[in-house]
């Protein structure tokens, strides 16, 4: 009998910002696009909480939809809040095979 595998997909699309204050690349509590950036606290607790939720879940595979863009950032987020996880990414040099544009 064939093992059963889970597979599940979570729109993250404030991952870039939180991130981004957790590892110092954004300053806290500064514009974005959408709004304005969380505090330092708030953006490591979100975090804490992606990850706690994650491992809960515990999928067989994981699709973080709207991630952080490159894969050096998002394999350096992976290793810090999901490193019981394997990032996959392609072979490309650039961002456009994550990308979709719609009209």
């Amino acid at each position: 009998m064939a093992k059963a595998f889970k597979i599940t997909s979570w729109n993250v699309e404030w991952l870039v910002d939180s991130f981004s204050v957790a590892s110092d690349r954004f300053m806290p509590k500064s514009k974005s696009f959408t709004g304005t950036r969380p505090s330092k606290e708030e953006a490591e607790a979100k975090l804490q909480a992606l990850r706690n939720e994650v491992l809960e879940i515990d999928a067989d595979v994981l699709f973080l939809i709207e991630g952080i863009r490159g894969a050096d950032v998002m394999a350096e987020f992976a290793q810090t809040y999901l490193k019981e996880y394997e990032l996959i990414c392609h072979e490309g040099k650039d961002d456009k095979a994550y990308g979709t544009l719609g009209e």
